[in-house]
């Protein structure tokens, strides 16, 4: 979501950071509510740093896992998802998809999407890996929990229910939800305990995933 209609005043300055600020900026974005200055801080540092913690988590999975190909029905999906992407964002600019994709250093718009897919197919392959080695689990009123959170914290609340989201989002739009929001966040949550940084500010990660080969079948 962009924030900046909401915290920043209409000749673009930023507010001034104060108690009362933090209290009606959490209370409306956050999943607590806030009372000081330094309690948002704090909270900021703690979430940057999961944020960045997660991501060493993802690439440390990524180097030690070997993926042998993709579903085709999810990489099609996800190749027209990254087309529609493209081509309104160049649309934004005054440009065609190519001229776009050229300028974010792809030598095509077909090199963009299809990057864009196997990126996303990737992430969700690991994740499930993980998930399905540690033996986790989840149903749907835990999805649609994680959803009302969601729709919460995005400013949606008021918008949509659970289930009118998911018809508006669709089966690309839940698929990026489930795979690449709510079950990335379940295993990187599982596995931090056994993390490793090192001086350099890896993360080694401890799981009998990491080595075997992430089979091409992405039921989600």
């Amino acid at each position: 979501r962009d924030w900046s209609s909401d915290v920043c005043s209409s000749d673009l300055r930023v507010p001034e950071l104060t108690d009362e600020w933090v209290q009606e900026f959490t209370e409306q974005y956050l999943p607590e509510q806030l009372d000081t200055v330094e309690a948002f801080r704090e909270y900021s540092r703690e979430y940057l740093e999961e944020y960045l913690l997660h991501n060493a988590m993802l690439n440390a999975l990524a180097a030690k896992t070997s993926i042998t190909g993709y579903n085709a029905a999810a990489a099609q999906m996800l190749i027209s998802y990254s087309a529609q992407n493209l081509a309104a964002n160049a649309s934004y600019y005054g440009l065609d998809a190519a001229a776009y994709a050229s300028r974010l250093g792809y030598a095509s718009a077909e090199a963009y999407e299809q990057a864009e897919a196997v990126s996303y197919l990737n992430i969700a392959m690991i994740v499930n890996k993980v998930l399905a080695d540690q033996g986790i689990s989840y149903t749907t009123e835990d999805l649609d929990a994680a959803l009302t959170d969601y729709l919460r914290l995005s400013g949606y609340a008021d918008t949509y229910t659970v289930e009118e989201y998911k018809q508006q989002a669709g089966t690309v739009g839940m698929w990026i939800y489930t795979n690449l929001e709510y079950k990335y966040n379940l295993a990187m949550g599982t596995l931090e305990d056994r993390v490793v940084l090192t001086e350099a500010a890896d993360a080694d990660v401890d799981t009998d995933a990491e080595a075997e080969t992430a089979e091409a079948v992405n039921k989600s």
